[in-house]
């Protein structure tokens, strides 16, 4: 009530038949206003399960997968920051692990302004025996037996600014592995390069060319 008095002054009952139809009006709002916030806490929700679907995550490839395995690790040159690390685990059948590690620590102008904050995310997929065979096909001419470098003394030219990956072959008992910079003789091997950098596309997945590294970038 708005506390007016009747034309007589003394708050009679006809002084007070203008006020209902506020008060019914006002009354009347209140199911939009409940409406409106219903709306809002379902798209807040939407919002949540949205946001804990994108940081859904998978357990780690088991330690006994059977059979020949396949690590594929990408690495990122020295001036790449934000970037994300990533390592596809390959087992034999058909299903891969996709591990991305990334610092979401504040942006910084130097490498040494504050300590990373990793975040790691897996998401696992599984390929057809066609994708499974190219991709292995694709990278068998590069194991080697044992472990072999590619990196800094063994280069007659070396350029220190680049990415470059590891693959390594497990199986039971033994694991050969290739570590191999881009900046290590390029042109020497330049079809290797170009064999590891296409690999991941035959399992159908995309490697950005702004970096080797990621499939996304913190921007």
């Amino acid at each position: 009530m708005d506390g007016r008095q009747s034309p007589s002054g003394r708050g009679s009952a006809e002084g007070l038949t203008p006020r209902l139809p506020k008060l019914v009006n006002f009354a009347g709002f209140r199911p939009s206003v409940t409406v409106g916030l219903m709306t809002a806490i379902r798209a807040f929700a939407l919002a949540a399960m949205l946001t804990v679907s994108a940081c859904a995550t998978v357990d780690p490839p088991p330690a006994d997968l059977p059979g020949e395995v396949i690590v594929y690790a990408p690495s990122y040159g020295p001036f790449c920051f934000g970037c994300v690390f990533m390592k596809l685990t390959v087992a034999e059948d058909g299903r891969v692990w996709i591990e991305r590690e990334q610092d979401i620590s504040a942006k910084r102008t130097r490498h040494a302004d504050n300590e990373p904050v990793w975040r790691t995310t897996r998401e696992l997929i599984t390929v057809t025996p066609e994708q499974q065979a190219a991709f292995r096909s694709r990278l068998a001419p590069y194991r080697p037996a044992g472990r072999r470098t590619l990196n800094g003394d063994d280069c007659s030219v070396m350029f220190t600014d680049m990415p470059g990956t590891t693959v390594s072959w497990r199986t039971a008992g033994a694991t050969d592995e290739l570590i191999y910079d881009f900046g290590c003789d390029p042109e020497k091997w330049a079809a290797m390069r170009d064999d590891l950098e296409t690999a991941p596309g035959l399992l159908g997945i995309v490697m950005t060319e702004q970096t080797w590294a990621a499939t996304t970038r913190i921007r």
